[in-house]
């Protein structure tokens, strides 16, 4: 775990760390442990799958090697409009690192708000 200058606390952890507390506890053993990443930071790196429109106001990224056929957590990037534009040159299979703040966790995905591309 580490303080970015900004005072993010950004944690040393795998989206597949974070969901295996669902797979070996119960669900609210699990949601306990979870807890204390809830609101920290975490980068993340791989290559784009797709980059959609949610709202006027927020995009959904999602990673192409992380998903229901792979034994990979899902991992949920969603951005503010104002990333749309370096959003929209990108092609699949970029290999693209975000960083993001965790808002939740469950046994199959991690979502992340506020994220930021960092390459």
């Amino acid at each position: 775990m580490s303080t970015s200058p900004d005072n993010r606390i950004v944690v040393d952890a795998t989206p597949e760390y974070l969901t295996c507390f669902f797979h070996n506890h119960i669900y609210i053993q699990a949601q306990k442990l979870a807890a204390p990443y809830i609101g920290k930071w975490i980068k993340i790196t791989g290559p784009l799958s797709n980059v959609g429109e949610l709202s006027g106001d927020s995009f959904q990224v999602t990673f192409a090697d992380r998903g229901l056929r792979t034994s990979q957590a899902q991992v949920y990037m969603y951005f503010k409009r104002e990333w749309v534009d370096r959003l929209s040159v990108l092609k699949q299979d970029d290999r693209i690192t975000i960083l993001g703040k965790i808002s939740g966790i469950s046994g199959v995905q991690v979502d992340l708000e506020n994220c930021e591309l960092i390459t």
